[in-house]
């Protein structure tokens, strides 16, 4: 019994030890090929019967859509913003694009800084025909390469036009946005509620 035991024990061991040794010396798997990116098509939300379309729909998508232009590369990066683009304000977004992307290289080298958004409200207005625009209220969450990872509040500021049957983009700032309050166990000073108040909350 004793020895039946033994030989087990042995068998076990010789099993692990023979899966670290392979985990040494076995050559490294390649990581997977990136995942194509979708068409551009597929930032702008359909028309509808009307033609009339969803302009704060388009304005997310495209808030989502930045925050993959770190790791694309400038190159992806300036063809989908034009992409996004109307005719007249493609290029000037792209360079614009272009620059944040070397300033926050330069911010944090060593490679590229991933980042997650939550849009957390929007307000909207009509700027006249085939114009309108939209502020979305967003969390980020910011890693850059060998830090910690940190979070910002941002407002994301555009400019949609209505061309060739969908809403494109004529302009975008990011700027800081309200920041939340402590939680009340935390800080005796009231959250800045009036701050956020003109944002609407985002149909899912």
């Amino acid at each position: 019994m004793i020895g039946r035991l033994v030989r087990n024990r042995a068998v076990q061991f010789g099993a692990v030890l023979a899966l670290v040794i392979a985990g040494r010396f076995l050559p490294e798997v390649e990581p997977r090929t990136r995942a194509a990116l979708p068409s551009h098509d597929a930032f702008f939300a359909p028309a509808s019967v009307n033609g009339a379309g969803d302009p704060l729909l388009v304005a997310v998508r495209i808030l989502r859509a930045h925050t993959r232009f770190p790791a694309v590369g400038p190159d992806a990066a300036a063809a989908e913003i034009r992409a996004m683009a109307t005719t007249a304000d493609g290029e000037r977004l792209a360079t614009s694009l272009r620059g944040d992307l070397e300033r926050l290289h330069a911010g944090y080298p060593g490679g590229p800084t991933r980042f997650w958004v939550g849009p957390l409200g929007a307000r909207s207005s009509n700027e006249g025909p085939g114009r309108a625009r939209v502020d979305l209220w967003f969390s980020r969450v910011v890693a850059p390469p060998r830090l910690p990872l940190y979070e910002e509040w941002r407002v994301a500021k555009m400019q949609l036009v209505r061309e060739a049957g969908a809403w494109r983009l004529a302009d975008y700032q990011d700027v800081p946005g309200p920041r939340p309050g402590a939680h009340p166990a935390q800080s005796a000073e009231p959250a800045d509620v009036d701050a956020v108040s003109p944002f609407e909350a985002i149909p899912g």
